[in-house]
């Protein structure tokens, strides 16, 4: 069995971005010292990437903070794979995901809340019925009512990312960042094509994580083939490298259907990953390979499912 961690953000606080959520850099260094402790990590010259009780690091969305990751895991001669969606290199623009986290990183529920109800914009109810697809292990570890509230507004606004309503997300982000401002964060939130080739040549693995992290299952066939297909063309093109190696953006069950399975199947992807907080066996689809959230593991401690 492999144990395969998914990271986002790993970074330092920011003043500028005061509620922004993320793994701390020394937390993180934690968990590698667990993962060294308990189990052994997977190194640059392995050449099978699912060896049995070993650790496999994933690092979804191709942010400025993986340039860091991949130098100390260099150095300790670890190897990982970092998930690259084109739409940033293409567009110069974030990707909707994104326009979000950096409006939750800067500003207090109860602004943005203001902000929906000025710019007219409906705030979509969480269904009761809705409840077991939602992360409630999230909403149960709010440590105060404004990290309850956060929460809650994340997954109500989440509503327009599933179905893809980029005027929306554009309205909202425009609203709380001027265009200055916009140049100057995207300027600093994304590795950039030099950063991507040295991160290769240290030995670290580039994968495909879809051209726009759109919501897969929420498009039909035509357009999903269209996303992926166009990442994958990207990625050549851009950064000039070939990947077996696809993440499903948002990861669960909900976010790819058979749809998508069959399309990366037909574009000769090897292996896709999701998020299930289980281990990777070999009797496993390996175009449905479960991994971790680093929260299962916060601090270098293991907290058990309920």
């Amino acid at each position: 069995m492999t144990k395969i961690i998914m990271y986002h953000y790993v970074k330092t606080f920011d003043r500028k971005l005061p509620y922004f959520n993320f793994l701390h850099k020394e937390s993180f260094k934690k968990q590698i010292k667990f993962f060294e402790n308990k189990f052994k990590i997977n190194k640059i010259k392995d050449n099978d990437i699912f060896e049995n009780n070993k650790i496999l690091l994933t690092f979804d969305d191709g942010t400025k903070d993986h340039y860091w990751v991949a130098n100390f895991l260099k150095k300790k001669n670890y190897k990982a794979i970092f998930f690259i969606s084109t739409y940033p290199y293409k567009k110069k623009d974030f990707l909707d995901v994104h326009k979000l986290h950096l409006i939750f990183g800067k500003y207090k529920s109860s602004e943005i809340q203001e902000a929906l109800k000025y710019l007219k914009i409906r705030n979509e109810k969480l269904k009761k019925n809705n409840l077991k697809k939602i992360k409630l292990y999230q909403i149960k570890s709010a440590k105060n009512n404004e990290e309850l509230n956060k929460i809650k507004l994340k997954l109500q606004l989440s509503f327009y990312l599933k179905k893809g309503n980029k005027i929306i997300i554009n309205k909202i982000f425009n609203y709380f960042f001027s265009k200055k401002e916009q140049r100057n964060l995207f300027k600093k939130f994304y590795l950039t094509k030099k950063e991507l080739m040295y991160m290769k040549k240290m030995g670290m693995i580039l994968g495909s994580h879809s051209y726009s992290h759109s919501v897969l299952s929420k498009l039909n066939f035509k357009d999903q083939l269209r996303d992926i297909k166009k990442n994958k063309n990207l990625l050549k093109k851009l950064f000039n490298f070939k990947t077996d190696f696809f993440c499903y953006p948002y990861g669960g069950k909900y976010s790819y259907n058979k749809n998508t399975k069959k399309i990366l199947k037909d574009l000769n992807y090897k292996f896709a990953f999701s998020v299930d907080n289980t281990d990777y066996t070999f009797k496993n689809n390996k175009l449905e390979i479960p991994r971790y959230n680093c929260n299962y593991f916060k601090h270098g401690k293991i907290f058990k499912k309920k």
